[in-house]
């Protein structure tokens, strides 16, 4: 990264186009994680909202100072009228100046500049507004928690209020850019770069991510368990790990990331094959008598929330598959990041796993974070009438290691 032209990768470049509201790339430390564009929310403009839309995959997190407690993610996708007067109705009711005065103007921009001096209405505009905002929701919000400290840094060496958006750096595939790519598309669209070192490092320390909660044994039908609950030091959502034998300094160790799915884990939908693995998985670690599996809560269709996945099952009854449903909706295919969960194995102190999952992209965000995977050994569940369509969508579409053809 250092050797990007053309003034990219000059600190004070990045600074101003930050304070100005512009997008700037935030490289990654050293130590792992993807890039992210960011942009300060006080100052942000509708050139940037533009950017941000056509660059990722539409969604982004809305950073604001007190993290543990408030937190947003906006759907950049699905607005597709950011002038429209109806999302201004919507501001009705909330309080603060600023708000009154965003109710006279139209589009997304006078709530973002409003919510960024009122860090506190963040539940209330998640709520109240619905689309295209939602709550935060865990593991799926960002794909570099290590964010959090550099960009309360950025903006304080702006004097800029502490509140940003921000999202991962995606190719037009959904992976995310590394190395190279990220000084290609830096240079091919004038974003300048920061890193963390750019800045005052004892001011960017990043502190722990998850912190463990709790425990106790759960015995289950498939024998008896140790619980853990870790709460992620991001947005407070705690996650589930069950754990059998020692793991700790051990190598090999079977893992499952898997994704929250109320109605595939609990209500036994036949449409996923969520409910499945997830059996399965349990099965396989306790018959092993060692491994861990890892709840992610906040994955609810793939990062998008319970409501937004009603909506897509009823366009998918129409003739969509899973990936043109989502598309659909103006939502991104896939709004998941496992980071939490590498930071959750990192305090369980496993050295490296074996992957128990189809999925390629909870393998690369492990190996991504320092985690790594020895072997994927993949989990199929059985084939019905209600989910073979989904499986192949799977496979086809989203390069999930399966047979089904």
């Amino acid at each position: 990264m250092k050797s990007l032209r053309h003034g990219m990768h000059d600190p004070s470049v990045a600074l101003a186009a930050f304070r100005r509201g512009g997008v700037v790339i935030l490289a990654p430390s050293s130590r792992q994680g993807g890039a992210c564009l960011v942009a300060a929310l006080e100052s942000v403009g509708e050139s940037t909202l533009s950017f941000l839309r056509r660059h990722t995959r539409g969604v982004v997190s809305v950073l604001l100072p007190d993290r543990q407690q408030h937190g947003i993610r906006l759907f950049l996708s699905s607005i597709n009228d950011p002038e429209g007067a109806a999302l201004v109705e919507r501001l009705k009711g909330l309080p603060g100046e600023d708000l009154e005065q965003g109710r006279a103007q139209a589009g997304l921009l006078p709530v973002l500049h409003a919510l960024a001096g009122n860090p506190e209405d963040a539940g209330r505009i998640a709520v109240d507004f619905g689309d295209p905002f939602v709550a935060m929701s865990g593991a799926g919000t960002l794909s570099w928690p290590d964010s959090d400290p550099v960009v309360s840094c950025l903006a304080g060496r702006c004097g800029l209020v502490d509140a940003a958006l921000i999202c991962s750096l995606f190719d037009d595939r959904g992976r995310c850019l590394q190395g190279s790519e990220v000084e290609a598309f830096a240079i091919a669209h004038g974003v300048p770069v920061i890193h963390a070192e750019d800045l005052d490092a004892s001011m960017v320390e990043a502190g722990p991510r998850v912190t463990h909660v709790a425990s106790s044994r759960l015995p289950t039908r498939h024998g008896e368990f140790i619980l853990h609950a870790y709460r992620s030091a991001l947005d407070g959502v705690e996650h589930a790990v069950l754990v059998w034998g020692d793991v700790a300094e051990q190598d090999g160790v079977p893992v499952r990331l898997h994704s929250e799915c109320l109605t595939g884990d609990a209500f036994g939908s036949l449409r996923c094959d969520c409910g499945p693995q997830l059996d399965m998985s349990l099965a396989r670690i306790a018959a092993g008598r060692r491994g861990v599996l890892i709840y992610l809560r906040g994955h609810e269709g793939r990062g998008i929330g319970l409501g937004h996945k009603v909506r897509a099952y009823a366009l998918q009854d129409e003739g969509l598959d899973t990936v043109d449903a989502n598309v659909a909706l103006g939502l991104p295919v896939d709004a998941r990041s496992f980071v939490c969960a590498a930071d959750i194995l990192r305090d369980l102190q496993v050295r490296s796993v074996h992957l128990l999952s189809n999925n390629p992209k909870k393998r690369d965000e492990l190996v991504r974070a320092g985690i790594p995977v020895h072997r994927v050994i993949p989990v199929v569940p059985p084939s019905t009438n209600d989910n073979i369509r989904y499986l192949r969508t799977k496979k086809v579409r989203m390069g999930h290691d399966l047979p089904f053809e």
